[in-house]
């Protein structure tokens, strides 16, 4: 196996590396938007772009400052007065509280479970881009080697 094949897994590995950083940023941002809209975070579009444009450390400022579901008070999507999470309505303008109806109890489950499988989805990424770039390093390593020593190696 010569100097330039050795370049061909270099560039193979590498792009398989970009690919699945970029496979890692998009489902963590996925997972962080899933898991702040069930949380009826009015916020959740934002962390989701933050966490996709700057990756863990506005995914660590999520973990820290996201709220428990019912943990406080809401803000009514119509009027933006805050009541207390388990009314039924708003007591300003009447809009329904979308936290206590049985069908937005499901909506939550499948916005739990879909969060659940983005982050999955993410760490394998994020753990084969570990492997990937100990295998580039490897690679990098015997190419340069190969390449000072033209191509021929000796053991004594």
């Amino acid at each position: 196996m010569g100097v330039g094949m050795w370049s061909v897994w270099f560039l193979i590995i590498w792009f398989l590396l970009f690919g699945l950083m970029i496979t890692g940023k998009v489902f963590l941002a996925l997972a962080v938007y899933q898991d702040a809209r069930s949380r009826y975070n009015n916020n959740a579009l934002m962390w989701g772009l933050l966490v996709g444009f700057f990756d863990l450390i506005p995914a660590i400022v999520y973990l820290c400052l996201r709220k428990n579901l019912g943990s406080g008070p809401i803000l009514c999507p119509s009027c933006a007065l805050y009541y207390a999470p388990f009314s039924g309505a708003c007591p300003r303008c009447g809009a329904p509280n979308p936290a206590v109806h049985m069908n937005a109890y499901t909506d939550l489950m499948a916005a739990h479970k879909k969060a659940k499988n983005y982050l999955t989805v993410a760490i394998v990424a994020w753990g084969l881009v570990i492997v990937a770039s100990v295998v580039l390093a490897f690679i990098t390593v015997f190419a340069a080697i190969g390449s000072a020593a033209g191509g021929h190696y000796y053991y004594r």
